[in-house]
């Protein structure tokens, strides 16, 4: 009768062990994915910071030469403009006068 109580007094230490056992691996476990989760999640954020900050570098060169190509056009629109208040459109003559060039308006 002795030996059956010390067996059973036995399987259970080791039951309890291995209960022990299995619970601080459980725990372990819940934390590393825990921390996998984080390390996961804080890659996915700088990756999505990247190109959040690539895309905002290609719309700012997009904006700027679209501000240079607008402001081109507005010379353009004004040189047009001044260019048809004086009818020029109609007859240009250039000549050579002191080594440079001079616009001459109108019928020659």
């Amino acid at each position: 009768m002795q030996d059956m109580l010390k067996k059973i007094i036995e399987m259970d230490e080791q039951a309890r062990l291995v209960k022990e056992q299995a619970q601080q691996e459980k725990a372990a476990t819940e934390q590393e994915i825990i921390d996998t989760k984080k390390r996961i999640y804080n890659e996915y954020i700088e990756r999505a910071k990247i190109r959040v900050e690539k895309n905002l570098e290609e719309l700012i060169e997009f904006f700027a030469e679209a501000s240079k190509i607008n402001a081109a056009a507005q010379r353009h629109a004004a040189l047009v403009a001044h260019l048809n208040r004086w009818n020029v459109g109609q007859h240009i003559a250039c000549r050579a006068a002191g080594g440079g060039y001079v616009l001459v308006y109108g019928e020659h």
